[in-house]
């Protein structure tokens, strides 16, 4: 992937980095998606099969907002594009997709689907703060993700947590990201944003003059996004590099 910072600020220095959390920090857990997609569909599908499913759903979505697509609600695009990575391609109003939606937003309701955490996360975030960066999160939520975070244990690293839910805003609205300067008590090239969604990720970042990294571990943005890498381990030897070519 390439390395260079053509979509981030050219010279950076920066001094925070702030993360969203779904396809992030947290993934939907694939065990979960296994468990009622097999059921469903009368199949059973390998964990590494299921992570690349999972980790393939955000790029359903930055493909229909590439196309100019209305998104309108997003579960049955993003549980589309997993099965259709899964082997599986329905169209929206499909029996086999619209209960395979229902009962995972079921199981959402009884527990938050984005809990997994790959491993290295909570390394990643301690050399970072190890080496002085202020970290946040700006994450479109529906009021769980500071929980969400209590949960992985990782909400202690982060100076703020900014969930759409309360503040009234969403990415890529220009207002959720000038209220996280402020928290942060930072400026635009100051900070990097990373993210999964480059339309709503790293375009938001980018309309507020932050530097954007976008997590492609399936390598399906390039035409997209320059600034990517396939996942956070990779962040701090990045970090490293893009500081020294400044």
């Amino acid at each position: 992937m390439n390395r260079s910072s053509g979509d981030s600020t050219p010279t950076p220095a920066w001094k925070g980095i702030f993360f969203d959390v779904g396809g992030t920090l947290l993934y939907p857990d694939p065990a979960t998606i296994g468990e009622v997609a097999g059921a469903v569909l009368g199949t059973a599908f390998s964990p590494a099969d299921l992570l690349a499913a999972v980790q393939f759903g955000s790029v359903t979505i930055d493909e229909a907002m590439a196309a100019g697509q209305p998104i309108g609600t997003w579960w049955p695009l993003y549980i589309g594009g997993v099965l259709r990575h899964l082997g599986f391609s329905f169209q929206a109003g499909d029996p086999p997709l619209e209960e395979c939606v229902r009962r995972l937003r079921e199981r959402h309701r009884q527990r938050n689907l984005w809990s997994f955490l790959l491993p290295g996360t909570h390394q990643v975030l301690e050399q970072l703060t190890s080496e002085g960066y202020l970290l946040g999160v700006i994450s479109n939520s529906d009021g769980q993700v500071r929980q969400q975070l209590i949960e992985a244990g990782l909400a202690p690293f982060f100076r703020f947590i900014l969930d759409s839910h309360y503040v009234g805003h969403e990415k890529p609205d220009p207002a959720i990201f000038r209220l996280a300067l402020r928290a942060a008590r930072l400026q635009p090239a100051e900070v990097l944003y990373i993210g999964d969604i480059v339309h709503i990720d790293a375009h938001g970042a980018r309309g507020v003059g932050m530097g954007a990294l976008i997590l492609d571990p399936l390598d399906r943005r390039a035409n997209l996004w320059t600034t990517r890498l396939p996942d956070l381990t990779r962040l701090p030897d990045w970090l490293a590099s893009s500081s020294s070519r400044s």
